[in-house]
């Protein structure tokens, strides 16, 4: 039985619904990584804190896609929120075994280790002392390690391009990068068309999802 529907007729509905469409480019292999904050403001926190592991393992099922997609919790504030990151474990690890990558994290004083989870365990410790959010997460996200050093750099300023993240370089590839995910939502929808009836309102909703979170 399919957990997803294509009305959002409940909030396991509307779960499912921010789940799939943020994913979209990590669940069709086009980037690592996706960060999604599920809060107690819209009743999401509680849905996931209480379903998540069985949930989501039904979910991805259900899709039946052939990437792999594991998740973290890597930030969790009790009755407020969980901030989850979901990855494709061989996208990920390939990311951060790059050799530059492991250099830049290394000089913000990550210990080099050979798992995701090593890693993920030393973000998260970040997260949980830093004042602020702390930016080499683009690395783990799949941003071009320039434009992480150009967001540093630039406190944020001066950019020459703003989608999925702030384009400091290579604005023609950074556009390339915006369309294929763009594109997994599409292919998204379409997979979706072919394992549950279709409905012209399901764009509709779509669209609306990423004010939610």
């Amino acid at each position: 039985m399919l957990l997803f529907s294509f009305k959002v007729n409940s909030i396991k509905n509307l779960l499912n619904k921010i789940i799939l469409y943020h994913n979209a480019p990590t669940l069709f292999d086009r980037k690592p990584a996706t960060l999604i904050n599920f809060t107690a403001s819209n009743q999401l926190y509680e849905l996931w804190s209480r379903y998540s592991r069985v949930y989501f393992k039904q979910l991805m099922a259900d899709l039946q896609l052939n990437t792999a997609i594991d998740y973290a919790e890597i930030r969790h504030q009790t009755g407020k929120h969980v901030l989850v990151l979901f990855y494709n474990p061989e996208r990920l690890e390939n990311t951060l075994l790059n050799p530059e990558n492991q250099y830049f994290l290394a000089s913000l004083g990550y210990t080099p280790t050979p798992t995701i989870i090593g890693y993920l365990n030393q973000l998260s410790r970040r997260i949980g002392y830093s004042p602020g959010f702390p930016h080499e997460i683009g690395i783990f996200l799949g941003f071009p390690l320039s434009d992480v050093k150009g967001f540093i750099a630039n406190h944020g300023k001066n950019y020459i391009l703003n989608q999925y993240w702030k384009v400091y370089h290579n604005p023609r590839t950074a556009k390339k990068i915006f369309a294929s995910y763009d594109r997994a939502k599409i292919d998204l929808i379409e997979k979706l068309k072919q394992l549950t009836p279709y409905s012209p309102h399901w764009p509709i909703h779509f669209n609306k999802l990423s004010k939610l979170v």
